[in-house]
This record gives C-alpha cells, sequence and structure tokens, in this order.
C-alpha cells in the first residue's frame, strides 16, 4: 500500500491545477484579492495563557550535517493568545502550503497575466527576496483595506504577513507539540511511513524532477503541506552559522526541493541564498530560482499598545528570576558556568532516559541490550562524578577569586587615598608663576607621580572588575560561602582589618548586582570603592 499511495499522488497533482489543501478544521482562512484563500494553521506551543515572555525551548539542527546546522538550543514564543482544551494558548500561524503562482499574480499583476496562471495550483518560484518582500507588502496593505476583520487580534492590534523565522519553520516542520519528543528530534516526523506519501523530492519515486502543485500529498503532523520538499522556502533569517550568532550572510531558504535527493530530505536542512549573484566582472543581479519558493506567516507586533506594555513590565521581573528564563539560551547566554553545565548533563541524561526507554521496548536482541544497558549505567555514573569534581572546583575557585576581589579593592582604596593630596600639591605648585629651576623639576616629578597613580587607579580597577566577573561566572551560593567564610577569617584577626572589611562590603554588593543584572558599570564600582576610602 506504501508503494500505491506516491502514485495515486502523483495521478493526482498531475490532474489538478488548484490546491487540494482545503481549509478544515481549525484553519485560519483569510481571503484575498481575485478570489484567492490563504488558509493558515495555527502552530501551539504549550507555554498556557499567562506566559508573554518565556518560550518554547527546542534544538535546531542536525549533527549529521556538520557545520552547517550544527545543534543549537533555541527558544521560541507565540504572536497571538486562541482557545484551548485548558484555557488560552499561545499559537503562531504558518501558511498550510506554499504561495502559489496563482496567489501570486491575483495580488502583484492580475491584468497582465495569462488565465493558466491565475489558476496555478504550482508554487511560485523564480523570485528575488525584494520581490517576494514587495509582494508581503501588497497584500498586507490589500487585507488593511478590504479584510482587516478576518486577521487575528493579539489585544486589538490586528496580525500581518511575513516570511517565518528559521525557528518557526523548523520547529513546525519536525511537527511541534503533535509529535513524541523522539519523532521531533529525528531528520523527518514520519515515523516509518514512506517519504514519498508527504514529500516531493527528486527521481522517478516522487517528483520526477518537476516542481508539483502544492498540498497535493499527506501533510505533516501539524497540518502543513510539502514543508521538507516541492521548493526551498525563503525565511526571515539572514544566514549564520550558528543560526542567531556570528557573520551574516545571505538570505537562509528552509527545506529541499524537487531536485534534492531523498536521503538529504530533513527538518535541518538549510542553505545559504545570497541575495545577489555574480561577480565583479560579469556583473550581480538579484537571486532568483526555479527551486526557491516561499510560504507565509501571521505574526503581530509585541508591545501593541500601553496596558500590553505595562502587563511584561509587570512580569519582567518575576520572569526574570524564573527557572524558565535561567535554563532558556537567553538566560544561559550569561549563567555561571555551573548552571550551563547542568542544563547540559540534564539533556545528556534525557538522551539516556530515551536510549533506556528503547532498550526496555525490546528494539534490541537480549545479547546487546544487556551489555549496553551496563555501559549507560557507567556513563551515568561517569557524569554524576564529573558533576562532583565541577562543584568542588567551583568551590575552590571562588575562594581564590574573592581573596583577588578583596586584594584589588583594597590596593584601589589606598590608591585613591593618596590622590586629594598629591592633586593639592599639584595645584599648588601650578598656580605659582614664581618656580626656580629645582621647583620645575619637582612639579614634573609631581606630574609623573599623577600619571602612575592614575595607572594604578585603572590597573587595580580592572583587577577588581575581573575578579567579579570571574565570581559572576560561578555558582552564585559558592561565591557566596567564600565571601561569608572569608569574612569570618578577617573578623578572627587582631586587630581586625578595618579597611579590608570595608572593601569585603563592597565587593559583595557589587556580586550582588552582577548576579541580578549580569552586568558591572564602571563608574558605578568607582563610586562605591570611593566612597568608603579611607586616608593612609
Amino acid at each position: 500500500m506504501k508503494r500505491i499511495l506516491p502514485i495515486l499522488f502523483f495521478i493526482a497533482a498531475l490532474l489538478a491545477g488548484a490546491p487540494a489543501a482545503f481549509a478544515q478544521g481549525n484553519d485560519l482562512v483569510i481571503p484575498g484579492p481575485g478570489g484567492q484563500e490563504f488558509i493558515f494553521r495555527p502552530v501551539p506551543l504549550g507555554l498556557g495563557e499567562n506566559d508573554r515572555l518565556s518560550g518554547a525551548q527546542f534544538t535546531m539542527g542536525d549533527p549529521a550535517l556538520g557545520f552547517r546546522a550544527f545543534p543549537t538550543t533555541v527558544s521560541l514564543g507565540g504572536a497571538f493568545l486562541v482557545p484551548s482544551a485548558s484555557g488560552k494558548e499561545w499559537v503562531y500561524y504558518l501558511g498550510k502550503t506554499e504561495i502559489t503562482e496563482a496567489q501570486y499574480y491575483a495580488v502583484m499583476e492580475p491584468e497582465n497575466t495569462p488565465k493558466e496562471k491565475l489558476k496555478s495550483g504550482k508554487p511560485m518560484t523564480g523570485l528575488s527576496y525584494y520581490e517576494a518582500q514587495a509582494f508581503l507588502d501588497r497584500l498586507n496593505q490589500w487585507l488593511f483595506a478590504n479584510a482587516l476583520d478576518k486577521l487575528p487580534l493579539l489585544n486589538n492590534t490586528p496580525g500581518y504577513l511575513r516570511l517565518p523565522t528559521e525557528a518557526e519553520w523548523e520547529f513546525a516542520a519536525r511537527g511541534g507539540p503533535a509529535v513524541s519528543a523522539d519523532v521531533f528530534a529525528a531528520p523527518q516526523p514520519y515515523a516509518e511511513d514512506d517519504l514519498a506519501a508527504y514529500e516531493w523530492f527528486a527521481g522517478p519515486k516522487s517528483s520526477h524532477n518537476e516542481v508539483r502543485p502544492v498540498g497535493q500529498l499527506k501533510p505533516n503532523p501539524l497540518g502543513l503541506h510539502d514543508m521538507l520538499g516541492n521548493v526551498s522556502e525563503m525565511t526571515n533569517n539572514l544566514y549564520q552559522l550558528e543560526y542567531y550568532q556570528g557573520r551574516s550572510g545571505g538570505l537562509t531558504a528552509r527545506g529541499g526541493h524537487f531536485l534534492t535527493a531523498e536521503k538529504s530530505m530533513g527538518a535541518a536542512l538549510r542553505v545559504e541564498e545570497p541575495l545577489y549573484l555574480g561577480d565583479k566582472k560579469q556583473g550581480l543581479k538579484p537571486n532568483r530560482k526555479p527551486t526557491l519558493g516561499l510560504r507565509l506567516a501571521l505574526s503581530a507586533p509585541i508591545m501593541t499598545d500601553r496596558a500590553e506594555i505595562d502587563n511584561l513590565e509587570d512580569a519582567w521581573e518575576e520572569y526574570r528570576e524564573s527557572d524558565g528564563r535561567t535554563v532558556s539560551p537567553a538566560g544561559l547566554s550569561t549563567a555561571p558556568v555551573g548552571v550551563k553545565t547542568d542544563v547540559k548533563a540534564e539533556d545528556v541524561r534525557g538522551h539516556l532516559a530515551n536510549i533506556r526507554a528503547r532498550l526496555a521496548a525490546g528494539e534490541l536482541p537480549e545479547s546487546l541490550s544487556a551489555p549496553l544497558n551496563q555501559d549507560l549505567g557507567l556513563l551515568e555514573a561517569s557524569l554524576t562524578g564529573i558533576d562532583m569534581i565541577r562543584k568542588q572546583a567551583e568551590t575552590d575557585s571562588a575562594r581564590s577569586w574573592v581573596r583577588i576581589g578583596v586584594f584589588a579593592g583594597h590596593q584601589y582604596m589606598r590608591e585613591e587615598a593618596k590622590r586629594p593630596r598629591l592633586e593639592e600639591i599639584i595645584q599648588a605648585n601650578q598656580s605659582r608663576t614664581d618656580r626656580n629651576a629645582q621647583e620645575e623639576n619637582m612639579l614634573k616629578m609631581l606630574l609623573a607621580r599623577q600619571e602612575d597613580l592614575r595607572g594604578n587607579l585603572n590597573d587595580t580597577l580592572s583587577a577588581y572588575h575581573n575578579a567579579l566577573t570571574q565570581m559572576a561566572s560561578l555558582d552564585p551560593a559558592a561565591v557566596a560561602e567564600a565571601l561569608k567564610r572569608y569574612r569570618e577569617e578577617l573578623e578572627a584577626r587582631t586587630p581586625a582589618p578595618t579597611e579590608v572589611l570595608k572593601v569585603m562590603g563592597v565587593l559583595t554588593g557589587h556580586f550582588d548586582i552582577v548576579v541580578k543584572d549580569r552586568v558591572l558599570n564602571r563608574e558605578n564600582l568607582m563610586r562605591d570603592l570611593n566612597a568608603v576610602t579611607s586616608p593612609e
């Protein structure tokens, strides 16, 4: 039956001129010019109604694709709140099919387009990125003038059409919340089914190396057609090797097309499409390809009105301290090393649990599963041992950096205590007009000392700042314990070192700030240290 289905779909595609993906269920249907309809599928994120700030975290990429798609964790948010079984749900909308020739020409130039094009269900290709943006703008303007009431709202702000981001595209291509975690992580979300029943790829088994009308094959688990094949799809991202960091290049296109080999088809497939093609000798022109098309997304602004801005502001402090942000890519970007390694270790343990579950399901013979289970146990024990070693290293490092920070702060205070008197003497000497040669030499020496003092202040402040930065990279609990122990050690001395204890107080306050805000203001460091400076 698996071989018969692709043949039936292929015959249907040859006979059809319009998409077979008619609206159904919870599709969002938006009318367009020339009687065209633009059908969108909601992609739920499972975030709940009140969670405006966090996102659905998932891993983009595939290690098999090497540096072009190396796995990277991202966080994806929704654009609209819609009713759900549990109340409301954050979703974004993605086009059910790729934009067709009929849809494109109905928007852009219906009066100069042959009738067969205005009825064509084939995806629109051969567009440059800039022509795609012009199409989006004209369609948005038409909708605002003729179908504003059909657009979804966030608060009272209507949505608008744009290209999907890479994260939106891949989350949906993998099946989103409609599939299990193991299927989501697979190259294609079709389990053991025949790929030819879902996607057009190269060869006689599928496309016969020709572009096909949209919506003729089975949809993916989210109800989206032709996500991985038929034509590659433009996204709203410039190409960066690590998705959201590094050098920015051309346009990022996602998915395969009717000339892509079956073995290369997958949700992680991404290529860079230069915005212009050519060279210095032959000249450059906009990049247009017969294998490149587009699918639309429906989005909305984030800060739609004053009330929403207030809601975001009220929610921010709680969200910033929440576990959700702590382990998000944004939170981890400034999190202590221990938190980063803990999150990665939990990811590894999750993969180990999946392997154990497959072994328990009897997917391997006993002769293989028994030794694998033993190796998994040893691996889990090794992870625990590594975690203990890392925590001890953080404890030792915290003690060292606390002492370095106190020493640097104390040195800064001692140098700062010398500055006012030195500047007073220099000013008094500079105000005299009757200086003799000896006094001139003395003034030069004083000015040189002043420069040395400024250098010392800069160096010690930089060392103090660096110590705080290093402390912030460690487990806050380990640093807090190191601060507590060093203070107890200082207070036990006879006599107690008053100046050093003052520095301890300042350092502790600055550490609290960097843990909260993740940044340090040099001017504030100077101000606080100067405020407790005691003259020699």
